[in-house]
């Protein structure tokens, strides 16, 4: 994948608005752990504090749903943080959190100094 293209793709995650309203919490300041493509979407695993305490899977399993918005340059911008090492803070929905993913919709993926 070409430099401009990812940096593209991480544009668009960072400046997208998502969906943002009273269900929604953020994981923040985490590294991407392992990365799971699959046919309903892309689930990744977060590293830190636990963010869905009553899932019966990993704490941190989060998932990006195939339909959700501008998909292609949000899992452009994790892949780019898991293999570069970059932190990222991830939008999440509160109500989704007694299922095994947690349902992310917007990320944003930063280096630290």
């Amino acid at each position: 994948m070409k430099l401009h293209t990812m940096l593209t793709g991480l544009a668009l995650a960072i400046a997208t608005p998502g969906i943002a309203n009273a269900q929604e919490g953020w994981a923040q300041e985490r590294k991407v752990v392992s990365l799971y493509p699959h046919a309903n979407g892309f689930t990744f695993v977060l590293s830190g504090a636990r963010v869905n305490v009553g899932s019966p899977c990993e704490d941190n399993r989060m998932i990006l749903p195939l339909s959700a918005q501008n998909y292609d340059a949000i899992v452009s911008s994790i892949m780019t943080a898991f293999t570069s090492g970059y932190v990222i803070d991830a939008a999440y929905d509160t109500s989704s959190i007694t299922s095994c993913d947690t349902v992310v919709n917007r990320v944003v993926v930063y280096r630290r100094g």
